[in-house]
């Protein structure tokens, strides 16, 4: 079990993602599954740093330019960041058997719409939000709460 929180400084300054890879235990680091944990983590960060801290729409990656457009706003607001953190909580446990990971990422921003995010399933003719369908499955189980400031995921790394 680890907590690490995350202010706007660091956020700014380093690849949090890695950062957090770097201090998990060699036994998830090595483990068959790492690869699972690792795309949900940076995945979830992703959307509490650009959707909740930074107030980013996912409808900016529409249309030709979109990609480049929202990544060019993504690094203004991100160098513009002056409060706001996200509170990183990674634990391990068992269950039936199995190594559980339970990753939870609590953020002070805004939150986003979760009524939203559950009712859109992945469309292939959308240029976005297949970061929530990648994360769903392949999580066990997937929760937001406090309109979207709380993610929990759990995976499994047998």
């Amino acid at each position: 079990y680890f907590c690490l929180s995350v202010n706007s400084q660091h956020i700014r300054e380093m690849d949090v993602v890695n950062h957090v890879v770097s201090l998990l235990p060699a036994s998830i680091r090595i483990s068959d599954n790492f690869d699972r944990f690792r795309t949900v983590f940076a995945e979830l960060f992703s959307n509490a740093l650009e959707h909740s801290l930074l107030g980013l729409s996912s409808i900016i990656k529409e249309g030709h330019e979109g990609f480049v457009n929202y990544y060019k706003e993504r690094e203004n607001r991100l160098l513009q960041l002056e409060s706001g953190a996200i509170e990183i909580t990674i634990s391990t446990y068992l269950s039936e058997d199995k190594t559980k990971i339970k990753i939870k990422l609590e953020d002070n921003g805004d939150g986003f719409d979760v009524n939203t995010v559950k009712a859109n399933s992945f469309d292939l003719n959308q240029t976005w939000g297949r970061g929530i369908a990648l994360v769903r499955s392949l999580s066990e189980e997937l929760r937001y709460s406090n309109q979207g400031r709380v993610v929990e995921a759990i995976i499994s790394v047998e």
